[in-house]
């Protein structure tokens, strides 16, 4: 999900630049010069994150209530774009990109699991995620 969000955020990005040069009487920007047929095109960066994510939400498991708490901690990651493309005719290029990213994730979870026999006797469920 994270990287969606930082794809779509890129994107917003280039969409909102080429509309703020559009509304200030600025020349559209042009396409690439004739004698262009490569282009490649790197990107990474960081990502940090100080938040911790908390949730708490109740299942229905063996007609009781379960509930379930977890805590996220997120840490700092990397990430890396590479792409490229190639002219093929005057206005078709043909293109592709890798992204790659790394980033570590860590939490508990805790639960109350009702027994499959026995009704009122909830089984305490705990545990790291990694």
């Amino acid at each position: 999900m994270r990287r969606i969000g930082i794809v779509a955020l890129l994107l917003a990005g280039t969409v909102g630049g080429t509309a703020q040069a559009q509304g200030r009487g600025r020349p559209a920007p042009t396409a690439a010069p004739p004698d262009e047929r490569v282009r490649i095109v790197i990107i990474g960066g960081g990502i940090f994150n100080t938040q911790t994510l908390e949730q708490q939400f109740t299942l229905r498991r063996n007609v009781e209530a379960t509930p379930v708490s977890t805590e996220l901690d997120p840490a700092a990651g990397g990430f890396v774009e590479v792409g490229g493309r190639i002219r093929i005719a005057p206005a078709v290029w043909v293109g592709a990109t890798v992204f790659a990213m790394s980033a570590s994730l860590s939490g508990t979870l805790d639960a109350q699991v009702p027994h499959p026999f026995y009704f009122g006797q909830p089984r305490d469920v705990s545990g790291e995620i990694d």
